[in-house]
């Protein structure tokens, strides 16, 4: 999982928040790693598993 926030909301951000950038991987090893969400100044990605949807879910609500 990567994630960028700023100390301030900008409306660049998900929900006009803090977070401006989120991409969460699934995979077991870097080799297997795929994205399963992405986030960059808009949503290239929506979650695609539920375990990408309560992840970043629960980003959200701790950091934007």
């Amino acid at each position: 999982m990567e994630a960028k926030h700023h100390e301030q909301p900008k409306k660049i951000g998900i929900q006009n928040g803090k977070i401006s950038k989120l991409f969460i991987y699934a995979g077991t090893s870097w080799d297997e790693k795929r994205c399963v969400c992405a986030y960059d100044r808009g949503w290239s990605k929506l979650p695609e598993t539920r375990a990408a949807k309560a992840i970043s879910n629960e980003i959200i609500a701790m950091y934007n």
